[in-house]
C-alpha cells in the first residue's frame, strides 16, 4: 500500500509538472504575440519563478496596469535581484515614471544607465532650453476612441480609426480593423464630419500613418502584414510601407516598397517636402535597439536607396518611433523612451545637418506626459500641429496644439575673464543694448563670473562690460535661431 501511495504522489507531482510546462508554453506564446492581457491571466496561474514574474510584470506594464506591475517588479527585486537583467530595471523604472514617482524611479533608472539621473532637475533645466511651449487640446469629446496618427491633408485631417464604430478592445478577444478616416476640424479644434478616406486604400487589413507628396498625388502609408491581428495586438503587429498614386481622382491600390522584408516591421513613414527622402521607424536588421529611425533616399526615377540608420545620436537600445521632418528639412522630430524623459514615449527634436543628426532635445512638459506621446507634426508657418497620446493611461487619442516661442529660452550667457591671465573677473557690470541704443538687459557678473541676459532670437545687440580696474569693453553680437549665444568677455587691465 505504501508503494502505491508513493507512486500516486510521484505521479501527481509529474502530472503537475507537465501541466505547469504546458500552461507556461501557452502563456509564453500569448506573450510573444503581444496579447498581454491573455498572457497575464495564464502567468497568474503558474508557480512563481524569475521568468514567470518578469513576463507577468511586463504584461501589466504594457497594459498600463501600473500598480500591479510595480508590485511584481518589487517582488522581482526582493527575490531575484541577482538574476535581474538590465531590461527589468528599465521597465520597472518606466512603470514608476508613468505614475510620476521620480523619487523611486530615478534610483532604478540610474542602476539601468549606470550613472545618476535626477528627473526633477532635468525637467527644470528643460524650461530654459526648449524653443517652444505647447498649448494642447484633445480633438474629440471622449477619450475612448483609440484613434491615432492624425496628419493634415489639404484643408482636412486624416487619421487611423477603428472602422464601423468598433472600439478596439485592448483586453483582446475582439478583432477591430483600422482604416483611414478623413474629417474636418471645427473652430474649437474638434473633429467633425468624419468619413472613410478611400475605399481603394482601405482594405481588410489595418491602414495607418499616411504621408503625402506636396502635390497630393502620391501617398505612402502603413499596412499590417497579418489580417488576423487582434485589436489587443494591432499596435504591435508587423507593418510594411506602401505607396499609392492618385490617377484621375482615384487612388490606385498601394504597392509594398521593395526594401520592406517580411521579418521586420516598417512604420510611420514621413516624406520630406522635396520628395527626396522618406523617413520611417523599423526594427529591421541594423537597428541599434528595438525600433530605430531610418530613411531611404529617393532618386528622380523613383528608385529607393538601401535603408540608412540615422545614427546613435538619435537611436538607442530602446524604442525610437514616429519620425517627422520639418518643411525645411532642418529639424527631425521623433518619439523615444530611450532618451531621458518623463515616462513612456516622449517627443524629441534634433538638428539636421546633411546626413548628421545632432543636439537631441526633449520638447518638454507642456507637450510630453508620463505616458506615450507620439505622431508629432507641425506647420512651421502657423505653428499649429497634431500629436497622439494615451496620457490618461487608456486608449490613444488625437490632440492638436498651438506652439508659442518660449521666452525663457532666449538668452545671451557667458563669463568675464582677464585677457592676459585668463583669471575670472567677478563683479563686472554686463549690459545688453539693442541697435537703437536702448538698454534691454543688465546685471553684475557673479562670483563665478557667469552672466545670463534675456534676449531674442536672430537679433543684433551691442554687448558692453564695465569693471573699474579694466578698460571698457563693447562688441556687436547676433543671437542664433534658437536664441542662444555663449560669449566669453576678455578685459584688458588698466596699467597706471
Amino acid at each position: 500500500m505504501k508503494i502505491l501511495y508513493t507512486f500516486l504522489l510521484l505521479f501527481g507531482i509529474f502530472a503537475q509538472g507537465i501541466s505547469q510546462s504546458s500552461n507556461s508554453k501557452k502563456a509564453d506564446k500569448l506573450f510573444a504575440n503581444k496579447q498581454f492581457a491573455e498572457a497575464a491571466v495564464e502567468y497568474e496561474k503558474l508557480a512563481q519563478s524569475y521568468p514567470i514574474l518578469s513576463n507577468l510584470a511586463d504584461c501589466y506594464l504594457f497594459q498600463n496596469k501600473l500598480s500591479e506591475a510595480i508590485n511584481v517588479y518589487d517582488k522581482l527585486i526582493a527575490d531575484y535581484k541577482d538574476s535581474l537583467q538590465s531590461q527589468n530595471y528599465f521597465n520597472y523604472a518606466q512603470a514608476l515614471m508613468k505614475t510620476g514617482d521620480y523619487t523611486k524611479s530615478d534610483p532604478i533608472m540610474s542602476l539601468y544607465l549606470k550613472y545618476s539621473i535626477i528627473t526633477p532637475n532635468f525637467l527644470y533645466n528643460l524650461k530654459s532650453l526648449i524653443p517652444y511651449s505647447y498649448d494642447i487640446q484633445m480633438m474629440s469629446k471622449n477619450n475612448t476612441n483609440g484613434d491615432y496618427g492624425v496628419t493634415s491633408y489639404q484643408d482636412q485631417v486624416i487619421y487611423a480609426s477603428a472602422k464601423k464604430g468598433n472600439m478596439p478592445n485592448y483586453a483582446g478577444n475582439v478583432e477591430s480593423d483600422y482604416d483611414f478616416v478623413v474629417a474636418d476640424v471645427n473652430k474649437v479644434g474638434l473633429i467633425i464630419n468624419a468619413k472613410p478616406f478611400s475605399k481603394e486604400l482601405n482594405s481588410k487589413l489595418h491602414e495607418s500613418s499616411p504621408t503625402f507628396s506636396i502635390d497630393g498625388k502620391t501617398v505612402y502609408f502603413c499596412r499590417t502584414n497579418d489580417k488576423k491581428a487582434k485589436a489587443s495586438a494591432i499596435h504591435f503587429a508587423t507593418k510594411s510601407i506602401y505607396k499609392a498614386e492618385l490617377i484621375n481622382g482615384v487612388w490606385i491600390s498601394g504597392t509594398k516598397l521593395p526594401f520592406c522584408d517580411v521579418k521586420s516591421s516598417y512604420e510611420s513613414p514621413i516624406l520630406s517636402r522635396d520628395g527626396k527622402r522618406l523617413y520611417f521607424s523599423s526594427n529591421r536588421e541594423g537597428s541599434i535597439g528595438g525600433f530605430d529611425i531610418f530613411y531611404v533616399n529617393i532618386d528622380k526615377n523613383g528608385t529607393y536607396s538601401n535603408p540608412i540608420n540615422v545614427g546613435k545620436s538619435v537611436n538607442t537600445i530602446q524604442e525610437e518611433k514616429s519620425p517627422y521632418i520639418s518643411e525645411d528639412n532642418a529639424v527631425l522630430y521623433f518619439s523615444s523612451n530611450g532618451h531621458q524623459g518623463m515616462g513612456g514615449l516622449d517627443i524629441y527634436m534634433c538638428d539636421v545637418f546633411g546626413n548628421d543628426y545632432l543636439n537631441v532635445l526633449n520638447l518638454g512638459a507642456t507637450i510630453n506626459s508620463n505616458f506615450d506621446d507620439f505622431a508629432f507634426s507641425v506647420n512651421n508657418t502657423t505653428d499649429i500641429g497634431f500629436m497622439t497620446s494615451n496620457r490618461d493611461g487608456g486608449n490613444t487619442n488625437l490632440f492638436s496644439f498651438k506652439r508659442v516661442k518660449n521666452e525663457t529660452n532666449f538668452f545671451v550667457q557667458g563669463n568675464v575673464i582677464d585677457k592676459n591671465t585668463k583669471n575670472p573677473l567677478p563683479n563686472t557690470n554686463v549690459v545688453l543694448f539693442d541697435m537703437k541704443g536702448v538698454k534691454v538687459a543688465e546685471l553684475v557678473s557673479s562670483n563665478k563670473t557667469e552672466f545670463i541676459l534675456k534676449a531674442k532670437p536672430n537679433t543684433k545687440y551691442l554687448l558692453k562690460a564695465i569693471n573699474n580696474l579694466y578698460y571698457p569693453f563693447e562688441e556687436e553680437i547676433i543671437t542664433t535661431n534658437d536664441g542662444k549665444v555663449r560669449y566669453t568677455i576678455e578685459l584688458f587691465k588698466i596699467i597706471n
